[in-house]
């Protein structure tokens, strides 16, 4: 009787053994599934909030329209409209996207509502919420692909973070990162200030320079390679005293020009934008 238990203990010990990598294998499809469905959900969340926040800007921009039309009409001073949504609003939308970053920690689909939230804070307790921000992506997201428009987020934040700690947050993306791409834009975002001031025939371009085309090599994101090659061939190719690269197009009253019908003449060329 003792050795026909032994034997059963046994057989049930082994088949526990053996049947335990099974069940962990059946677990792991269900983890993946799960982390697809929120990121799904996660995704989904994003355009809707998105969508609700232009929702918003329009009707703001409908309002704005609304009372600079009744002061036509009136005859009297036209008010100046802003060309961005008042802070109120963004705050009101903010919210949303905040706590979206707590709902959707456990996926890298959260790194859209991180970048939205670099590229839309402003003020002393924004600042704050940057730095949490940055500080999650490169805890927990720094190795996800998804990282790769996060660079550009964090280099328009010198103004309020300073150059140096800029530098040391793309230095830091660059050496935690494994994919290419994301090291690439880190590197384009760390490097670009020198390509744009750095004397051409210095050793410190000349380091610079050849740091991006090494990048540049194996990229698979091609508009990312291309603005590696732009940046360094804006610095090369118009420098103070060059020739200015031809512009052509058609002006406000439908007439066809060129930059150079102008050449000898003083141009002043006015960049704008209309939101």
């Amino acid at each position: 009787m003792t050795t026909g238990i032994l034997a059963a203990l046994v057989l049930w010990t082994g088949f526990a053994v053996l049947g335990s990598p099974a069940q962990a294998q059946d677990r792991k499809p269900d983890a993946k599934a799960q982390d697809a469905e929120l990121s799904k959900r996660a995704k989904a969340h994003f355009e809707e909030l998105e969508a609700e926040l232009l929702k918003a800007i329009e009707a703001w921009r409908a309002e704005e329209k609304a009372k600079i039309d009744a002061a036509i009409e009136k005859g009297g001073p036209i008010p100046a409209m802003s060309m961005s949504p008042p802070d109120k609003l963004l705050d009101e939308h903010k919210r949303g996207f905040l706590k979206a970053t707590r709902t959707f920690a456990q996926t890298d689909a959260v790194i859209p509502f991180h970048l939205w939230i670099l590229r839309n804070s402003y003020g002393d307790v924004d600042d704050r919420v940057m730095s949490a921000s940055i500080n999650t992506l490169i805890k927990t997201h720094v190795r996800s692909p998804l990282m790769v428009d996060v660079p550009e987020a964090v280099g328009a934040l010198a103004h309020k973070f300073g150059q140096a700690r800029v530098e040391s947050i793309l230095k830091t993306i660059e050496t935690k990162s494994e994919d290419r791409d994301v090291q690439g834009a880190a590197k384009l975002v760390r490097l670009r200030p020198v390509i744009q001031k750095a004397p051409l025939g210095s050793k410190e371009y000349a380091m610079a320079k050849r740091e991006l085309l090494g990048a540049k090599e194996g990229l698979r994101d091609g508009e990312l390679a291309s603005r590696i090659q732009a940046t360094i061939d804006a610095r090369e190719g118009l420098d103070d005293g060059d020739l200015a690269p031809e512009i052509d197009g058609v002006d406000m009253d439908g007439v066809a020009f060129k930059l150079s019908d102008y050449k000898g003449k003083i141009v002043l060329l006015d960049f704008w934008g209309d939101w």
